[in-house]
């Protein structure tokens, strides 16, 4: 809000604010899509975000601007304030990783991405998600939307891994705009058949990475200890750790439950003889 209100004095922003220096352009512009491969140019993602956050951000502005003092205004449009905030972090995310980690993040998918193996997307999504939430919690290192982009337009050794990773940054970048697809439409920058478009894109590409879902989860690196999950597991021995784990839950260290002679037969029994009736 202390951005948006310095504007008119001519100062310029900078930092993670510096897109709300094109404030009369991401105002008035209006989203260009017509066709769903539209959506795979980085120029109309970064737009989109930005204008998604500039407008949230100056209509939160105004609205407590209508407020008899400001104090007010935050406390009844606590909700709205959270949502633009929201919308301006995923244009920005924070992190606490060092740069040289970030690139060799990217660098450990190389021979990882050569394993074609298929599994469930969902695994990916989670992970990519807690990852996110995992190091958002100390910022210190600002990773934009247009550095991922910009990353992944670089020569990366290793063959096909660069258009993985591509196709990885428009999975991450759609996959927002369907999500919020409310924000981006109610802000008046793209319209409900351009957000089809956008849906449509997304499962397209959800197709081409589910191929190497496996070898970008595992580039995370993460142990199955920290993962807690019986049917994620590393060695991918799944039923007999899953019987294991069955016979090592609490409910099963008796033949009959605690409370189901107290409790639940008699329901069992009383809707028995209401049948019979």
């Amino acid at each position: 809000m202390k951005t948006i209100s310095q504007l008119g004095t001519g100062k310029q922003p900078v930092g993670t604010t510096a897109y709300m220096g094109r404030i009369q352009h991401l105002m008035q512009s209006k989203c260009d899509v017509l066709t769903a491969e539209d959506w795979l140019k980085p120029s109309v993602i970064l737009e989109a975000f930005e204008a998604r956050a500039i407008r949230m951000a100056v209509k939160c502005a105004k609205d407590i601007s209508q407020f008899p003092s400001q104090e007010d205004g935050f406390h009844e449009l606590s909700a709205d304030l959270m949502e633009a905030a929201i919308a301006h972090c995923q244009l920005i995310i924070h992190t606490k990783i060092p740069e040289k980690k970030q690139i060799s993040l990217v660098y450990n998918l190389i021979p990882l991405l050569r394993r074609q193996n298929s599994s469930s997307l969902t695994k990916l999504l989670m992970i990519l998600s807690t990852y996110i939430k995992q190091h958002n919690k100390v910022p210190s290192f600002h990773v934009t939307m247009l550095r991922f982009i910009d990353k992944v337009q670089e020569d990366i050794q290793g063959r096909g891994v660069k258009e993985v990773l591509q196709i990885l940054c428009s999975v991450y970048a759609l996959s927002l705009v369907h999500k919020h697809l409310g924000d981006f439409i109610t802000t008046g920058y793209i319209t409900p058949k351009q957000g089809a478009l956008a849906n449509e894109k997304l499962r397209s590409q959800y197709s081409q990475l589910r191929l190497n879902a496996v070898a970008l989860v595992d580039a995370f690196n993460y142990t199955d200890h920290y993962l807690g999950s019986i049917l994620g597991r590393f060695d991918g021995n799944v039923y007999p750790n899953l019987y294991e784990a069955a016979w090592n839950d609490p409910l099963n260290d008796s033949v009959v439950p605690d409370g189901y002679h107290e409790y639940i037969k008699p329901l069992i029994q009383q809707k028995l003889a209401a049948s019979r009736l």
